[in-house]
């Protein structure tokens, strides 16, 4: 398994979304409910209520502020991070996460994935995209069924390779959330774990990393406000 905290992400030519603007930087957060986030807004600091003046923060194609929702995911304190990293840079921050969805949602030909081209290319008309990391958070509705597990490392595969072709960006980095729901709560844990794991060491320039430890609600399911902090700084190691 490539668990990496550093690497260097090369920039490659641009695409009908991207520039090569090296004033520019944008992430683009993919999943489903632990990356649409159930933390909650009310539990947040004073400071990570309003995110850097050099952040811009597109939720579900739309600009957005952290402090008009009510729950938010891994986008805050990754905002910060990465802000701190770079002050001097305008950074972009897209999300999409779906609730629910399936891994076969995100197929090129899915309605998840042609929704995620639309909102990108809205997005586009004010900004110009220059992706250099796609972060995912996903799996736990494909724990639900052997059978749709089987599946789930092709399917990934299949999408890297298609943001990539897109993007016209070959070593463009995705970095992988490992779902964490404990077993007994779902028949294929273990399986989807295997397959996040597998497309990790198939596929250039994707890496993962382990989410056991970070704070859940009770559910056991979906992260707490000091989880989806956690995933966020996290995340930001990687870069």
């Amino acid at each position: 398994m490539k668990v990496c905290v550093f690497f260097l992400l090369t920039i490659f030519s641009a695409s009908t979304w991207a520039d090569n603007s090296n004033n520019s930087l944008t992430y683009i957060l993919l999943g489903q409910s632990n990356m649409a986030g159930q933390g909650k807004v009310s539990e947040l600091s004073k400071e990570n209520l309003t995110l850097p003046k050099n952040i811009h923060f597109y939720l579900n194609g739309s600009e957005v502020k952290v402090s008009k929702q009510k729950k938010f995911g891994p986008e805050v304190s990754f905002a910060h991070a990465i802000s701190a990293k770079y002050p001097k840079k305008t950074i972009n921050i897209i999300k999409f996460a779906p609730g629910g969805c399936l891994m076969k949602d995100w197929l090129k030909s899915g309605h998840h994935y042609q929704t995620l081209k639309k909102q990108l290319d809205r997005i586009n008309k004010k900004v110009k995209i220059n992706p250099h990391a796609v972060f995912w958070v996903q799996g736990e509705r494909d724990t639900k069924s052997v059978q749709l597990a089987k599946t789930y490392s092709a399917n990934l595969k299949k999408l890297i390779g298609a943001l990539r072709k897109d993007f016209k960006k070959p070593k463009l980095a995705f970095i992988i959330a490992k779902v964490s729901i404990p077993e007994a709560f779902r028949p294929a844990v273990k399986e989807v774990q295997k397959a996040q794991e597998k497309v990790s060491k198939e596929k250039p320039f994707v890496h993962i990393f382990a989410t056991d430890s970070f704070k859940k609600n009770a559910d056991k399911v979906h992260f707490s406000t000091q989880g989806q902090l956690q995933l966020g700084q996290m995340f930001a190691k990687f870069l």
